[in-house]
């Protein structure tokens, strides 16, 4: 996208979202924006045509007409086994049937394949025929199958990469190739869906695990939200906790628990700031992140008024009979010396 025309776009965005605009002038801008982005990124206008479907009823009749036209573009083909799709599903699935077929042989022809579907302007049929592209890729080398899920629409992105994760966990190296494609963001989300999966399992880069766990917490909007957040945290930390990860995981332990006992969703929520503290105390605790030695790191960013409650709950959480007087006089030493006047609720 040309660069002066990258401010224009934004501009229309920002009028989409607010209120200003009169239903005529939405519906009109809705469908341009369509029609600007059907050649330039299938997500982008995926999502301006589905916000259109609720305006097009404000539309002019020449606009009408213009929309239809538009629309070969932007519905998929109903049938895969018709049309453009239909034609390059069989051409690939003719090719898997042939005996004594060897791996080179396919992947020239899958290069070549994927090469046609690019030079196509008109975009109907392409998603099903990446889709078959992807799956047989897949069965050969995943690395490949991963880069090519960034010419799919984020729904059917998410469903391939869910299911090859099904199959099989992909390996860092294999994030690596997704993150590459599409992008590091693109990732989160996914990883993040895939806490709904029945029993999911995950290898995932280092880097990636506080931003999830940001992500997270950014979700939530109010009090009742919580428990689903930290059963998401829970889950997902506990998921992803090795050796190798621990720096990391306990860094997103001390974000989250400095983010939620700050969240102005829990603004006068005491009683769930001082609990979403205790259950990510309890879980740094069974993850072996939280010790003696990293105690007041986890602590030190809460607010003034928790800091003690939170060094007294990791304390008493990885305290034992062999180590029960130092803590508890390790405990009373960092907390004895506080002035009550800074305990303000």
């Amino acid at each position: 996208m040309p660069e002066t025309t990258r401010p224009l776009i934004e501009r229309a965005n920002a009028l989409i979202k607010s209120d200003q605009m009169r239903p005529k002038a939405k519906a009109f801008l809705l469908l341009k924006l369509s029609q600007i982005h059907a050649l330039l990124s299938s997500d982008k206008a995926e999502d301006y045509w589905k916000q259109l479907q609720s305006q097009q009823r404000h539309l002019a009749n020449e606009d009408k007409t213009l929309m239809e036209s538009l629309r070969p573009m932007l519905v998929e083909e109903e049938d895969p086994t018709k049309g453009f799709a239909g034609d390059k599903i069989a051409e690939i699935k003719s090719k898997l049937n042939q005996p004594d077929l060897a791996e080179e042989e396919l992947r020239e022809f899958l290069e070549e394949k994927a090469e046609e579907v690019k030079k196509r302007l008109w975009p109907a049929g392409k998603q099903a025929v990446w889709q078959q592209l992807i799956q047989v890729w897949n069965s050969i080398d995943r690395n490949q199958a991963l880069a090519l899920t960034a010419k799919l629409s984020h729904p059917k992105r998410q469903v391939q990469v869910r299911r090859m994760n099904r199959e099989k966990p992909l390996s860092v190296d294999e994030w690596q190739s997704f993150t590459d494609e599409n992008s590091k963001n693109e990732a989160i989300k996914i990883i993040t869906a895939m806490l709904d999966d029945p029993q999911p399992k995950l290898t995932i880069p280092r880097d990636y695990i506080v931003p999830i766990v940001s992500g997270m917490v950014s979700k939530m909007t109010a009090a009742p939200q919580l428990k689903n957040t930290l059963d998401q945290i829970n889950k997902f930390l506990t998921l992803v906790a090795a050796e190798d990860s621990k720096t990391a995981v306990l860094e997103a332990l001390k974000k989250a628990a400095k983010s939620l006992s700050n969240a102005q969703s829990l603004a006068n929520q005491w009683p769930e700031k001082f609990n979403a503290v205790l259950n990510l105390a309890i879980l740094g605790t069974k993850l072996g992140v939280i010790n003696e030695v990293t105690t007041s790191g986890f602590t030190k960013n809460l607010p003034k008024h928790m800091v003690d409650f939170g060094l007294a709950t990791c304390y008493g959480l990885f305290t034992n009979a062999d180590n029960l007087q130092t803590n508890f006089s390790e405990v009373m030493k960092s907390t004895s010396q506080k002035e009550m006047k800074n305990i303000n609720f």
